[in-house]
């Protein structure tokens, strides 16, 4: 099964990896090679590498390629950058016990209207239970259309989303400034300065090769994202 839907995937994701990839080189158009180090089964180190037209991901056949490996499920945690590692704590490090799979019961969640707990917890959870069923359950669920609401607000959650490694605060304009006060409130009277960056495509494209320029952003108090590519970014599920 695994080798029916992989080679399936991989020969459908090429094709539109290949049309884009030309019909960005008829256009002119700037055409840039990302790669990210994930931590797989057993922290094992997957090398993910896409291309990018215009600030927008295309295709991902590497993922597909890493999935007829079986360092990928169809189902489980979300792929970690190896650099997001540290923050979990040794119960959440559970999640590694499983491979990461293309969908996570994390995102499914959050695409049915649930609130799910944080993704560490719930991948971590996920981890635990792993079971043939639980996982039909997740895959019939992420195949199911969207739940539709009255008043939708996908910027509630999650709060934040690691985008090459840097945390970015998945916040609208208001609660931006909301939290930007709040944080000055609580720092009348300190010395140090508060430290907040604006992140767009642009400074994307620079810290994924400037290491020094990551690390930086990694201290600031907040960082938000700015533009619309950020945005696309932070809704693209991994695999497509």
């Amino acid at each position: 099964m695994r080798l029916l839907i992989g080679v399936t995937a991989l020969l459908i994701t090429g094709a539109k990896l290949c049309f884009r990839l030309l019909q960005a080189l008829y256009q002119q158009q700037a055409i840039t090679l990302f790669a990210r180090t994930v931590a797989g089964k057993n922290k094992k180190p997957i090398k993910l590498r896409v291309f990018t037209v215009a600030n927008r991901s295309l295709a991902n056949v590497d993922v597909w390629f890493h999935y007829l490996k079986g360092d990928f499920n169809l189902v489980g945690p979300v792929a970690l950058d190896v650099t997001d590692l540290a923050r979990l704590t040794a119960r959440q490090r559970a999640r590694f016990d499983v491979a990461p799979g293309l969908v996570s019961p994390y995102r499914v969640a959050i695409k049915r209207g649930l609130a799910p707990s944080s993704e560490a917890e719930t991948s971590m959870q996920f981890a635990q239970k792993n079971s043939w069923l639980l996982r039909t359950q997740i895959l019939v669920a992420a195949l199911l259309p969207r739940k539709s609401t009255s008043n939708p607000n996908p910027l509630q959650v999650p709060q934040t989303f690691s985008l090459f490694g840097v945390g970015i605060q998945n916040a609208t304009m208001p609660a931006a400034v909301s939290s930007l006060m709040q944080h000055l409130h609580r720092r009348a009277g300190k010395q140090s300065p508060a430290k907040v960056a604006f992140v767009n495509a642009d400074c994307v494209n620079k810290y994924v090769k400037d290491r020094h320029y990551q690390g930086v952003l990694k201290g600031f108090d907040h960082v938000f994202a700015d533009g619309v590519g950020l945005r696309l970014a932070a809704r693209r599920p991994l695999g497509r």
